[in-house]
């Protein structure tokens, strides 16, 4: 595991999780750790967890489980990681089988069940969007009935790694469904289509389940997408039953990694009082609130701010891969934010934006590009860094031009900002053997 901080690597040390920059992780007496950093915590409730808790302790999906352990053990799998794991039903099972199990949720109220049950897995409360591990060193990644976040299954799996994925197959739970609706149609059956896996097998599962205990029934209802789309007709149809005969199906899909993949690998580099570090979904208010100012955004060429919101902030962190988004931080207090691009041929596009306009005119751009630049030639072998500024930003050029930075081009009224006015902007170049550093 790493640190969802500094992304340095987590050692287990007398009841806390550790990286070398001393930032530290309690152990909840359950057993779970929380990674989750800043911000409301959101998950699964306290209801809708015990709900499928109680459902599947009473072992009506006990065949996926089965299924899914007897998966786990042909793949000779050494360490796994189950995404949206809830309460460890099939973590628990699959952990048997392997050397280290990983279990991911969101919901606290989830693994502290999970952490009760299960001692040989380690639960985390962390978005499965934003995996708190290393770069290619995962065997397996599971995900049952959880949303696909195929990139970051990417990231962390091992070269030929396994992903396995399990959905609902057409006819799952069929029975409940002609209780709820009078119109019934099959699930749509999906395979992920990504150029960095191949499907290698798919196994369907199924078996007829009874359910006799109105509880149960009530509990399976609750643990299903139909809770929430389903009329109050349906719902009280569902509180009426006392006993349930329906079909299970389910889809398992099991796909390998076929190549190396671009990975967003997470920086974290500190020089005096400066820090530059990756942007992590609870910097997206920071980021909205920077973005969002006319202020700080002019330059950009958005003199009225950009009126963006966070949920469209977060999203574009996860998604992003080949291009990453980096806070500034002076004193561990956020200040800017840099942006950087590998653009292939061992290029790199960087950028740089102090946005507590109180910090302006400090002297400060020279140390902070030093600092990333630094990294760019050193530990990332480029041989370019590229970046371009507006033609009128002429304090930007001369520390660009101090820095080693040679002027290529200027593009004559190449764009048009915010406000509808032709802007120029220049375009520079950065070679190792030009670079002057400021550290």
């Amino acid at each position: 595991m790493i640190c969802p901080k500094c992304a340095a690597k987590l050692i287990h040390s007398e009841g806390v999780w550790r990286c070398e920059n001393h930032h530290t992780y309690d152990i909840a007496r359950q057993g779970y750790v929380n990674l989750m950093l800043g911000g409301k915590v959101h998950g699964d409730s306290k209801e809708m967890v015990q709900a499928r808790h109680q459902f599947l302790m009473a072992g009506h999906y006990r065949v996926l489980k089965e299924k899914l352990e007897e998966v786990i053990q042909s793949l000779q799998v050494q360490i796994l990681l189950d995404l949206g794991c809830g309460e460890g039903y099939y973590t628990s099972g699959m952990s048997q089988y392997v050397d280290e199990a990983y279990g991911v949720d969101l919901s606290k109220d989830a693994l502290k069940i999970a952490s009760r049950t299960d001692k040989h897995s380690q639960y985390i409360v962390a978005s499965i969007f934003r995996l708190p591990f290393e770069d290619k060193s995962v065997d397996c990644v599971t995900n049952i009935f959880a949303p696909a976040p195929i990139d970051e299954c990417a990231r962390v799996l091992k070269k030929h790694g396994f992903y396995v994925r399990v959905a609902p197959h057409k006819r799952h739970l069929w029975g409940l469904k002609k209780e709820l609706y009078d119109q019934v149609y099959e699930n749509e059956t999906d395979v992920i289509k990504d150029e960095r896996f191949e499907l290698i097998e798919r196994i369907k599962v199924e078996d007829i389940i009874h359910v006799d205990h109105h509880d149960d029934i009530e509990a399976l209802f609750m643990m299903t997408p139909y809770y929430w789309k389903s009329s109050k007709e349906a719902a009280h149809k569902v509180a009426s039953m006392e006993s349930l005969h329906t079909e299970i199906e389910f889809d398992i899909q099991i796909y390998r990694k076929i190549e190396e993949t671009v990975t967003k690998k997470n920086i974290y580099l500190k020089h005096g009082f400066f820090t530059i570090r990756s942007a992590f979904q609870n910097d997206a208010g920071q980021l909205v609130e920077w973005w969002n100012d006319g202020r700080v955004m002019a330059h950009a060429g958005f003199p009225k701010g950009l009126h963006i919101d966070e949920a469209k902030v977060k999203q574009q962190l996860c998604s992003d891969t080949n291009h990453k988004r980096l806070i500034i931080e002076k004193d561990s207090r956020a200040i800017g934010e840099m942006g950087l691009h590998y653009v292939g041929d061992k290029t790199a596009e960087i950028g740089i934006k102090i946005c507590d306009l109180k910090m302006l005119d400090q002297g400060y751009g020279k140390q902070i590009l030093s600092l990333l630049i630094q990294y760019l030639f050193e530990e990332e072998k480029m041989v370019k860094i590229i970046l371009d500024t507006d033609l009128e930003n002429e304090r930007a050029q001369h520390v660009y031009e101090q820095l080693g930075f040679k002027k290529v081009r200027v593009n004559v009224d190449s764009w048009v900002n915010q406000l509808g006015e032709k802007r120029s902007s220049v375009d520079y170049e950065l070679k190792r053997k030009h670079f002057k550093s400021y550290l």
